[in-house]
């Protein structure tokens, strides 16, 4: 429920703000997946933990943005397979920067890197980074149910 709902805000945003505009089709593309995906198999418990608790996925991903870069292998082997490859109508070069874009985005959500795009957004003297936006975008959209009405917001904890 909470890929959908990040997914959702996501949408939103590349619709009702000037986001869309600033982004090719294959970006958007790329940042809707990312959405879908950014928390694909989550094991309920954080980065940190899984590195104190030497988890496999810790060792496996050198300690660094642990959980991340697992919802990115997953994403990634997704658009592999014959039956999910939502990209095999896109050639190979737009493949590989779909590829490349999905891994971005979904390792910047990672909240330890929370104060360091925060600086960098502040610090931005124009908003043409589209990496920096569509990053922003899907953290933003990832933390997106702090401000959802109570109504929605509990039936969304519900679900979950």
């Amino acid at each position: 429920f909470h890929g959908f709902s990040v997914f959702q805000m996501t949408y939103f945003h590349l619709h009702s703000t000037s986001l869309g505009g600033k982004l090719t089709s294959l970006d958007a593309f790329a940042l809707l997946i990312s959405s879908l995906c950014h928390d694909l198999d989550h094991p309920g418990f954080t980065n940190m933990f899984m590195i104190d608790s030497q988890s496999p996925l810790a060792f496996r991903h050198n300690d660094i943005s642990v959980l991340e870069n697992h919802h990115a292998n997953l994403a990634c082997e997704l658009l592999r397979r014959n039956t999910t490859a939502i990209d095999s109508g896109l050639d190979a070069a737009a493949r590989k920067t779909l590829r490349r874009l999905v891994i971005k985005c979904i390792l910047d959500t990672d909240m330890s890197h929370h104060g360091e795009m925060c600086k960098k957004l502040q610090a931005a003297s124009s908003l043409d980074d589209k990496q920096l936006l569509m990053s922003a975008c899907i953290h933003a959209s990832d933390l997106s149910a702090q401000v959802l009405p109570w109504k929605t917001a509990s039936q969304w904890e519900h679900m979950i």
